[in-house]
């Protein structure tokens, strides 16, 4: 079976980052899925979705970053300036995730070695990077931010009129 490490939304609310171990080449790899969620939040989102005319995109996969055989898929966090944070066995990869600053989607920014695989991996106002193993947490000092997310996606229920 397919392995699923982790998973994050992407810098525009719509997609999910899915770090995953593949069954059949046992590859571990970080996937950008595109237009999973609906986008159809307004500024103006007290009005009723009553009307049933939701349409949806095609979901389309991307491959952003992909590692050797046998490592398993780890945890991950997205940081403001569209870096991704994951982790595999015991190293931390710091991904570019934008075509801006001269750095191509996807390129290795940085990597640390840590001394045991990661078990989680969250980044945290105070511009720390918080890993844990098994048995430890550490904290890691970044200039990043978590990504910023809208509280307004949760879409409302809408009461139908009879």
């Amino acid at each position: 079976a397919t392995q699923i490490g982790d998973l994050a939304l992407d810098e525009h609310w719509t997609g999910l980052y899915v770090s995953v171990k593949s069954s059949k080449t046992k590859k571990t790899v970080l996937l950008h899925l595109e237009n999973v969620i609906e986008n159809d939040h307004d500024e103006d989102d007290n009005q009723d979705e009553t009307d049933g005319d939701n349409h949806h995109s095609a979901v389309s996969t991307r491959e952003v970053y992909s590692w050797g055989t046998g490592l398993d898929a780890g945890p991950l966090a997205m940081d403001n300036s569209h870096h991704c944070f994951i982790a595999v066995q015991d190293q931390l990869y710091i991904l570019n995730n934008n075509n801006n600053n001269n750095n191509k989607q996807g390129e290795v920014l940085g990597q640390i070695k840590l001394p045991a695989k990661a078990t989680s991996v969250t980044l945290a106002e105070d511009g720390f990077l918080y890993v844990t193993t098994a048995s430890d947490l550490y904290r890691i000092k970044t200039r990043s931010k978590p990504m910023k997310i809208p509280t307004n996606l949760v879409r409302k229920v809408s009461k139908k009129k009879k």
